[in-house]
């Protein structure tokens, strides 16, 4: 109503006054939808084009002028959110995770709603102690899986225990797929390696849903791992990696606002400069993920050339701290599930770094053409055969047992 009597008739010399309380209505009502709506930029571009409508009512030639071509591409930019929230589940179904920890406080939701996980200073975030959580995943109205798992004292998924005090640690690095999410505690490779060496190895999975190897190299950096060691030292490092782990190191995977964040320096090394939200780039990222559009359209095509050479980096000083911190191997597994040229691409530049890269289609027998034999049905995690054969393949690997790979014994490289 202030605004309003501002710029009646009466009032001429205040419609500046007019103006900016407009603003500051548009831009109050506009974050307070961002902080406390998901996918609240739909409702942002409803209030602005109702301000621009004000400003056609009450505004001079000019400022009507420029109302109607605001106006008009935000029309535009909402029609297409609309379509999107629309279309996106009709003819791309999404997949409803819920998970939720069963205590007197019970909160079914998303992984960072639910009690699932907690706050992490270095990491972002991490999976709460000492717990156990379920998850079900759906797509539209069908069960696709329900999965418990089991957290330990460590913050680390628990594995068979069938180890002895006296066996070798073998340290785990990655995100779901080497977490296990989709399969139970026994059906993972971590558990399927204890099982078969007969409690001759023990592995400390520090995979975690949405982890990338960003995460993997603030362990390593800040010395995370050491006291789930103990005085024991690890002799091989495996870390599963996927192609979405790039896009990941840039900060633009939606769950990961508060994970660190590396940059290349002019020597070529990954430096850590704190979390992503800390910085302007990550909190444009934290606010432009409350769109469709950026989500669905932008997102997949921003990683470039430069996030590239950064994950080759980060995934070689990983390795390199591992090795000369305990002495013992680092491989990377990757998951080659597209056999694009940039693949090929990223696998070359990881081995020029000096790393020992093992695909997983020579992991996992006929798996360009089986796909769908190793994952998770209506999922692209990999399923309980999957994680036997990664992990009867690892075992082998560690007793050098493993065939040769494209000419190269991988165990004694």
């Amino acid at each position: 109503f202030v605004s309003y009597y501002c710029s009646s008739k009466i009032n001429k010399r205040y419609r500046v006054i007019n103006y900016v309380l407009t603003i500051l209505l548009l831009i109050t009502i506009s974050l307070l939808l961002i902080r406390y709506v998901s996918l609240s930029f739909i409702y942002v571009i409803g209030v602005f084009i109702c301000g621009t409508f004000y400003c056609i009512f009450v505004g001079n030639k000019k400022v009507r002028l420029l109302a109607i071509n605001v106006g008009a591409v935000l029309v535009a930019l909402g029609l297409f959110e609309m379509y999107l929230l629309a279309w996106i589940p009709f003819s791309e179904p999404r997949h409803q995770y819920e998970y939720f920890v069963k205590n007197e406080e019970t909160k079914i939701g998303s992984l960072m709603q639910s009690g699932v996980t907690t706050n992490h200073k270095l990491l972002g975030y991490a999976a709460t102690r000492s717990v156990r959580f379920f998850e079900t995943k759906r797509l539209k109205e069908e069960i696709v899986y329900e999965a418990s798992y089991t957290i330990n004292d460590k913050g680390l998924r628990a594995t068979s225990n069938q180890y002895n005090e006296a066996a070798t640690p073998v340290l785990f690095f990655g995100g779901s797929f080497i977490f296990g999410e989709g399969v139970s505690d026994d059906e993972t490779a971590a558990a399927t390696i204890e099982q078969q060496s007969e409690g001759a190895y023990r592995v400390h999975n520090f995979g975690f849903i949405g982890y990338g190897p960003h995460q993997m190299l603030a362990i390593l950096e800040n010395g995370l791992e050491r006291p789930v060691l103990t005085d024991h030292i690890p002799a091989y490092a495996f870390y599963l990696t996927i192609g979405d782990h790039v896009r990941r190191i840039s900060g633009l995977a939606p769950w990961d606002h508060n994970g660190p964040k590396y940059k290349l320096k002019p020597h070529g090394n990954a430096t850590n400069v704190g979390p992503f939200d800390q910085h302007l780039i990550g909190k444009t990222i934290k606010l432009l993920n409350k769109s469709l559009i950026f989500q669905s359209r932008v997102t997949d095509h921003l990683s470039d050339s430069e996030d590239e050479v950064l994950f080759a980096s980060i995934v070689a000083k990983s390795s390199t701290l591992f090795e000369i911190r305990y002495g013992g191997k680092f491989f990377v597994i990757y998951w080659d599930d597209q056999k694009t040229e940039k693949e090929t691409i990223r696998i070359a530049k990881l081995r020029k770094h000096g790393l020992r890269v093992i695909p997983i289609s020579n992991v996992l027998p006929h798996f360009s053409r089986n796909q769908k034999n190793y994952l998770i049905h209506k999922d692209l995690h990999p399923n309980a055969l999957a994680h036997k054969l990664i992990g009867d393949f690892l075992l082998r690997l560690m007793r050098h047992e493993t065939p040769l790979t494209n000419g190269k014994d991988l165990a004694n490289k």
